[in-house]
């Protein structure tokens, strides 16, 4: 199965058509993930899993090419929505961790910021390849993009991580510690 589109008109048709409908999709996911807010021991995971789910909606918004913007349910696996799900699956699971410790310094903040993009990298990078090298994205995986798609869910998970776990240690944290 392979989505081949031709012509500038209907590449540029297909992009206007399918970007909102893929940010209504993880806009909504957003909405959903706010229920977690409900118990206390959830809510500072629940924000940074809220913050990926954004991430992605901005993400989408700023997408121009058809495989960021496939058709349901394959815009779960495009490079950028692996990247922000790993992101934050990674730093929720950080702050989950370490929300029963002492109030973290900026030391902390930064090592946990660099195991965060550590992790979340190496998860979308994993995630990523095994999708495109298994055919669960089949729209043009094929020859060099078995490695530049993993690579770029990547990067764009290392930056991703990096700024949620900077928000969680930075803000996040010190939120948490005043309404406890």
């Amino acid at each position: 199965m392979r989505l081949t589109i031709c012509g500038t008109r209907t590449v540029t048709a297909y992009v206007d058509y399918r970007r909102p409908r893929q940010a209504v999709t993880a806009a909504a996911l957003a909405l959903a993930l706010c229920v977690l807010f409900a118990a206390a021991p959830a809510r500072r995971p629940a924000a940074i899993l809220v913050g990926a789910t954004l991430a992605w909606v901005l993400a989408t918004l700023a997408a121009t090419t058809v495989r960021e913007l496939p058709p349901p349910p394959l815009q779960f696996l495009t490079t950028t929505a692996i990247a922000c799900f790993s992101a934050g699956v990674v730093v929720a699971g950080l702050a989950f961790r370490a929300r029963r410790r002492a109030p973290g310094t900026k030391t902390r903040t930064f090592l946990r910021a660099v195991a965060a993009v550590v992790l979340a990298s190496g998860l979308a990078f994993l995630v990523c390849g095994l999708t495109r090298s298994n055919g669960f994205f089949p729209i043009g995986s094929v020859g060099w993009e078995l490695i530049f798609d993993p690579l770029t869910s990547a990067l764009l998970a290392a930056v991703v991580a990096a700024a949620l776990a900077l928000l969680d240690g930075l803000v996040l944290r010190r939120i948490a510690a005043v309404t406890s």
